[in-house]
């Protein structure tokens, strides 16, 4: 029961730390695509003679660059925290599968010392009997 237990922590330990690895192939997403964006926020230009609309464009289009740079850390900073979730999540199972990787420790002791004692035992009878019958003749 104690090895199903331990053998179950394992696998939720496995699960986490994959669905953490995909959260952070997330992250590294929305860092590409943020700093993507920064270099065309600061790379896009209008000709000096160009007309006042295509300065407006430019303004509108910049603003709502800024505003997609600003979404994209806040939904970075949101799987950040769901990082840090599955960090504490990983820990704690950890923690548990120790325990439980101790007390199966404990009991395969437990069951060697019985074999050793039962091997004693079986030992000592059949000195018992070579004596008994080195006795009887």
């Amino acid at each position: 029961m104690i090895d199903k237990l331990h053998h179950l922590k394992q696998v939720q330990i496995e699960q986490e730390l994959f669905q953490k690895q995909e959260l952070l192939q997330k992250i590294d997403l929305l860092d590409k695509q943020i700093s993507s964006d920064r270099k065309e926020l600061f790379g896009v230009q209008v000709e000096a003679v160009g007309s006042i609309v295509d300065f407006e464009i430019l303004a509108m289009h910049k603003k709502t660059m800024k505003h997609h740079i600003v979404e994209l850390g806040r939904q970075k900073l949101l799987l950040a925290q769901k990082v840090d979730q599955h960090n504490r999540a990983i820990v704690q199972l950890q923690k548990e599968s120790e325990q439980y990787e101790y007390l199966l420790n404990e009991q395969k002791k437990e069951i060697y010392k019985e074999e050793l004692k039962l091997e004693a035992l079986i030992a000592e009878e059949i000195t018992q009997s070579k004596w008994a019958k080195k006795y009887d003749e």
